[in-house]
């Protein structure tokens, strides 16, 4: 995936193998500083971009999948297989909440839950 933000302060997020659009967001990002920019998280699941929230930002889930929920996991935790189905999504959260302390990266369960959640609602 690929954001890119434009002249007119819309985040368009490409998948960057067949150069199409997959989700785009409105960003508020003309303030004092300037144009704001945005952020992925370390694994690709979330996506940080300004806002006039409390916190200056929201977190977004783009373009949420099972293809991308497989990729994130290849990425971090190869040994967990990912769910084959949205059926089988609880079970893959409750494996992923099962797993010891240390046994993946915390951005990389973060990302694992984020787009499993996206996908589950």
């Amino acid at each position: 995936m690929l954001g890119v933000l434009s002249e007119d302060d819309i985040l368009n997020i490409y998948d960057v193998n067949s150069k199409t659009v997959l989700a785009s967001y409105p960003i508020d990002g003309i303030g004092r500083y300037g144009r704001a920019g945005f952020a992925f998280s370390p694994y690709g699941g979330r996506l940080a971009i300004p806002s006039t929230s409390p916190t200056g930002f929201d977190i977004l889930t783009p373009a949420p999948s099972l293809e991308r929920l497989s990729a994130i996991a290849a990425l971090c935790a190869p040994d967990m297989p990912p769910p084959a189905s949205l059926d089988a999504l609880p079970a893959f959260i409750a494996q992923l909440d099962a797993l010891p302390e240390g046994a993946i990266p915390l951005a990389c369960a973060a990302d694992l839950r984020a787009v499993a959640a996206a996908l589950g609602e």
